[in-house]
């Protein structure tokens, strides 16, 4: 069970130790955390440093948004609903049969496709929107300065061979080529000014549906390749393997088959 978070540090340290805690079980929800530990230490870094106009409001939005998710892995953990997105993440990434390229979007896609409309609705946008959305917009230079770290921490961690995936198969790359981090953000700003405006309970209860529904669309259609067991098991097999070893193994079965010539 998470205690809710309070500070920043909090923050950080409930996400280590929760990666930590996935490592050790072979739980394969650790490839999100793990990112979310990464990023959670850069915004703590960029706050402290006043990389923002109103840090004190990031700061309360980037606990918040922690919250939300340590709210959704307790009660996935402790058999309570949890959104249809999360459900499908937490599901998959068990359940270990994916390839660490779709746990980790699952895992982003439910993160920011239903949960970042509700953190900044949580903390509010008023009363400055303007100035909200800069700080919020902002954040994506923090997501894109941290792309290439990311990768290395993934691949070095659960994929050695990740890099090789699009080099191995297309398909993986259609079915999730519409998921942009800014572009999720940007819909995630346009639902939480959507859940502010509302005149009624009715009107944000259908915009929180509309959150549920649309993030579980992203996940079926990032679990997309999973249709095709064969291509499935092609890109496991490149995500697993480090390059020079697939190359040597090429080179073996070209020296094989020229021996037998």
């Amino acid at each position: 069970m998470i205690t809710r978070l309070a500070t920043l540090d909090d923050v950080i340290g409930a996400l280590i130790a929760l990666e930590a805690r996935h490592t050790a079980r072979r739980d394969r929800r650790a490839v999100f955390v793990t990112v979310y530990t990464l990023m959670s230490q850069e915004m703590k870094r960029r706050i402290e440093r006043g990389a923002f106009r109103d840090n004190e409001w990031v700061r309360r939005y980037t606990i918040a948004f922690a919250n939300l998710y340590c709210a959704a892995h307790d009660d996935f953990d402790s058999g309570r609903a949890v959104s249809k997105a999360w459900t499908i993440a937490f599901e998959t990434a068990r359940g270990g049969d994916a390839l660490v390229t779709q746990d980790l979007l699952l895992g982003i896609n439910a993160h920011i496709n239903h949960d970042l409309a509700l953190a900044l609705d949580e903390v509010s946008i008023e009363p400055d929107r303007a100035a909200r959305l800069a700080d919020h917009s902002a954040v994506n230079e923090v997501l894109q300065a941290l792309t290439d770290e990311v990768g290395r921490r993934v691949s070095d961690l659960y994929a050695r061979g990740l890099a090789g995936v699009d080099a191995c198969v297309g398909t993986l790359d259609e079915a999730v080529s519409n998921f942009s981090m800014a572009v999720a953000r940007a819909g995630a700003w346009e639902s939480a000014v959507a859940l502010a405006n509302a005149r009624a309970d009715v009107e944000r209860r259908v915009i929180r549906r509309m959150l549920d529904l649309r993030s579980a669309v992203m996940a079926r259609l990032i679990l997309a390749p999973n249709l095709n067991p064969l291509l499935l098991a092609k890109c496991r097999g490149v995500e697993q393997s480090a390059w020079w070893e697939l190359l040597s193994a090429a080179r073996a079965a070209v020296h094989t088959e020229t021996r037998s010539a």
